[in-house]
């Protein structure tokens, strides 16, 4: 809980003079959740695909000021984030000591395809660019990535037969947007 009060005081203080297009402040997230996610990853990593498991790049889309990423690397990821703010973009460079944060827009960054999860909390501030963010993602992700989204805006995912649902026992099944509407989500990309 401390580290989010440090973070989200950082991110409000740098955003005051701001006034970044679409972008949303820091959205504070539990720490113990995310983690327990991270895990849960993990683990069901270590069951698919060994280069997976051991490659483990993950990257958070508008990760602010670097908490997610902070958090992923302490979990044993290869952890990477994008952010529009060129001024969170140097305070998270700071914090994590390396240049594992990219300032860039979401909407034009083309390397998703690159990660074996890929993390973001409704970045964008506009649920059209949002939903077109979704789409070029889960479009360009690689086979056997995974998708976390928290506060997802588009709901095509459901219907999409590229992607399963990871139950929280491990499973996959066909999305169903009347029942796996809830957080965590899990899907995974099973075809190109």
């Amino acid at each position: 809980k401390e580290i989010e009060r440090y973070f989200e005081n950082e991110d409000r203080e740098i955003r005051k003079h701001d006034n970044l297009d679409g972008a949303y402040n820091f959205i504070p997230f539990d720490c113990h959740d995310f983690v327990t996610d991270l895990q849960f990853v993990k683990k069901y990593l270590s069951k698919q695909n060994i280069a997976q498991y051991y490659s483990r790049k993950f990257l958070d889309v508008g990760c602010g000021p670097g908490t997610k990423v902070l958090l992923a690397k302490n979990c044993k990821f290869n952890a990477y984030g994008i952010e529009i703010d060129k001024k969170l973009c140097e305070f998270a460079k700071k914090i994590l000591h390396e240049n594992s944060i990219t300032n860039t827009d979401a909407l034009t960054y083309d390397k998703y395809g690159m990660y074996d999860v890929i993390y973001y909390y409704c970045p964008i501030n506009d649920n059209e660019k949002q939903k077109k963010l979704e789409l070029k993602i889960e479009n360009d992700m690689k086979k056997g990535a995974i998708l976390i989204p928290r506060l997802k805006m588009s709901l095509k995912i459901f219907d999409n037969n590229k992607f399963k649902f990871i139950t929280k026992n491990g499973k996959l099944k066909k999305c169903d947007a009347n029942k796996d509407r809830y957080d965590p989500m899990f899907f995974v990309k099973v075809s190109d």
